[in-house]
């Protein structure tokens, strides 16, 4: 969840009486819910949301949801993707500055890669920093390219048995079905039966202007070979860098089956009843945008 602006919480009023300035002491219910989200007054004010309202930034999905699954509950561009994709807790911004500052920032192998932000076949924007602490592998490609068509659908299966431990596939898609003609991401995803996000880094016969498949391309001149990957570990530091041909699932997966790092999030005490209460399984980095209201 993105860092929440704090505020200091008051337990007791003070009011005064009369003109001699008397005052008698009131003490605020400490598990008042004045929404009855499930999320007391003092925590929702720990965290900037409106205690008054359940769904604070009318986003249709509840405060609730949103804190348990690290969306932010004040920003309603910022709710559960349309594609389902994996999400959990994301470090401050001077947390991610400390990373860079000890792994190195930029994209080679072993260092630490700078976000960046595309859009993916919904229209929804899909950040890389939101993905800290999943295994990533970036998959760079084009439509008219045949290999890159067989690569995709090889690797739904392989995304549908892990992404529930905090696994994802990024597909960027440079080119269409002519060279050097936009992608359409739509087109690409449901063509070929994709549920991963499938992002447009469109950029005519010069991948050194795109926004993200620049960092990924590790080759001399504007010639490359689609498809390619590259992994991400759940730091979000390279492993490997632009890999041509089949992708070697076997290392994907020792890198899947390492522990994701802690992260020092806000959670309320009653935090597994309420996912019970959701229907949220603790041990799932997916959530559906059906638990929210539109």
């Amino acid at each position: 969840m993105r860092p929440l602006p704090r505020h200091t919480l008051m337990f007791t009023l003070l009011l005064t009486l009369g003109c001699d300035g008397g005052s008698t002491k009131e003490t605020v219910d400490p598990n008042a819910d004045a929404d009855t989200d499930g999320l007391i007054d003092t925590f929702e004010a720990s965290i900037g949301t409106n205690p008054e309202e359940a769904d604070s930034d009318g986003d249709g999905c509840g405060d609730t949801l949103e804190v348990l699954s690290y969306f932010n509950p004040i920003d309603a561009t910022d709710r559960p993707y349309q594609g389902v994709y994996p999400r959990g807790p994301r470090p401050s911004d001077d947390a991610f500055a400390e990373m860079a500052a000890a792994y190195g920032a930029g994209f080679e192998v072993g260092q630490q890669n700078t976000n960046w932000t595309l859009l993916d076949q919904f229209g929804e924007a899909v950040e890389l920093y939101d993905l800290f602490g999943q295994t990533v592998l970036v998959v760079v490609g084009r439509e008219w390219c045949g290999p890159c068509q067989e690569d995709a659908v090889a690797l739904e299966p392989f995304y549908q048995a892990n992404k529930d431990s905090g696994f994802v596939i990024l597909n960027l898609i440079l080119e269409g079905i002519e060279d050097d003609s936009p992608p359409q991401t739509d087109r690409w995803a449901e063509g070929l039966g994709l549920s991963y996000p499938i992002l447009s880094d469109h950029s005519p016969g010069d991948y050194t202007k795109t926004e993200a498949a620049l960092h990924y391309i590790d080759t001399p001149g504007l010639s490359y070979d689609t498809p390619n990957h590259t992994l991400l570990d759940r730091e979000l530091r390279t492993v490997e860098l632009y890999t041509v041909g089949a992708v070697d699932t076997a290392a994907v997966q020792a890198v899947i089956d390492k522990p994701a790092p802690e992260v020092d999030v806000l959670m309320p005490e009653n935090a597994d009843a309420l996912r019970e209460e959701l229907g949220l399984d603790p041990a799932s980095w997916v959530v559906s945008p059906e638990l929210c209201e539109g």
